[in-house]
């Protein structure tokens, strides 16, 4: 879909791995950059309303989910408050952030410029990085096209098994 169809790979996922996928397919740049800050936006609103109207219930939910124990997450919680500064713009794709961001009852003032400005350094570094090794890109590109089903099926097994233990331990 990288190849066919780069921008509604974006409007599907915004993970870093497609937001570099795509740009060698000559996408251009403020396409790339709309689609990437409306899709990163529209996740990052989702998680922070749902830890306003949740807080610990859906912290504790991701937590699960995520096999940490309690005292990690403690500690996680209580280096946010003090970090928020710098944990929102570096980590401006992060589901968990933004949820955590709810459930701390961030303002959207203090929050929306840390966002912008981790979103731009984040587009502006990824859209650099992909430039520079273009051919290396193309190369994995065309390796995981050819074995897309073995790594499917990998994957599959991979995720199935990390979620039957997390939710077994707890």
């Amino acid at each position: 879909m990288h190849d066919s169809h780069p921008a509604g790979l974006l409007w599907l996922s915004s993970r870093n791995r497609f937001l570099v996928a795509v740009v060698p397919t000559g996408l251009p740049l403020w396409q790339w950059c709309l689609i990437a800050t409306a899709r990163i936006g529209a996740a990052a609103l989702v998680c922070h309303m749902i830890g306003r109207a949740y807080g610990d219930q859906a912290l504790r939910w991701f937590w699960r989910f995520l096999g940490m124990q309690q005292e990690q997450v403690s500690k996680f919680e209580k280096a946010f408050d003090d970090a928020e500064w710098f944990v929102v713009p570096f980590f401006v794709g992060s589901n968990i952030v933004w949820v955590l961001s709810g459930a701390a009852r961030s303002s959207w003032k203090r929050l929306l410029p840390l966002a912008l400005v981790g979103l731009a350094a984040r587009l502006a570094l990824l859209w650099w990085l992909a430039k520079q090794f273009e051919s290396q890109l193309n190369s994995v590109l065309r390796f995981v096209d050819r074995y897309q089903w073995w790594f499917l099926a990998g994957s599959i097994v991979v995720v199935v098994l990390a979620n039957v233990r997390n939710l077994r331990g707890r």
